[in-house]
């Protein structure tokens, strides 16, 4: 309870009301310190209606399927903040931020702000320079990445394995000079 109100802070909320709903989060999390770090940061800036309707999402998912749980916080993105979580994820993860960030806002990402989103969602961290995650959320990205299609890298949104470019490309025709 205590990790998940250090994101998610009562402030001046009716406490009996968020009590409740806090502690089915933290049930329904498995107790697992990265869920709660990041349930608590998407619920942060949430009323108590959207609490409880978060709530019924985390009861529709398995308690198994952290990833699937882990994505409500993706799901809460804006569009351009999804893009740029998930080319951070498949491209950008232990790259210097200050040489990403310019890759990126060549993309016309939003960087300040959507750099800032991402951090308080608990999705990326700066550490040393660089972008940074937590191991479960860059499995994240990737599998909405992989989406429908796990097996079939040609129609993934992006593509960072050396093997799957080179599949790829050889599906075209291509020839690549590696």
């Amino acid at each position: 309870m205590k990790l998940f109100y250090k994101h998610a802070p009562r402030d001046n909320r009716a406490t009996e009301d968020y009590e409740h709903l806090a502690k089915e989060v933290v049930s329904y999390s498995c107790g697992l310190p990265l869920t709660l770090k990041v349930l608590g940061s998407f619920l942060c800036d949430k009323d108590i209606n959207e609490w409880k309707s978060e709530l019924v999402r985390l009861k529709e998912i398995m308690d198994t399927d952290i990833v699937e749980k882990l994505k409500i916080s993706f799901d809460g993105l804006k569009p351009v903040e999804k893009d740029l979580f998930l080319d951070i994820a498949c491209f950008f993860r232990s790259e210097y931020k200050d040489e990403a960030m310019k890759i990126l806002d060549a993309c016309g990402f939003h960087l300040v702000v959507g750099v800032k989103v991402l951090i308080q969602k608990a999705l990326i961290t700066i550490s040393n320079g660089k972008f940074d995650m937590h191991d479960l959320v860059q499995e994240l990205g990737h599998y909405i990445v992989r989406g429908e299609h796990p097996n079939n890298p040609e129609k993934h949104s992006r593509v960072w394995k050396k093997e799957y470019v080179l599949n790829i490309c050889a599906m075209d025709g291509m020839v690549v000079m590696v």
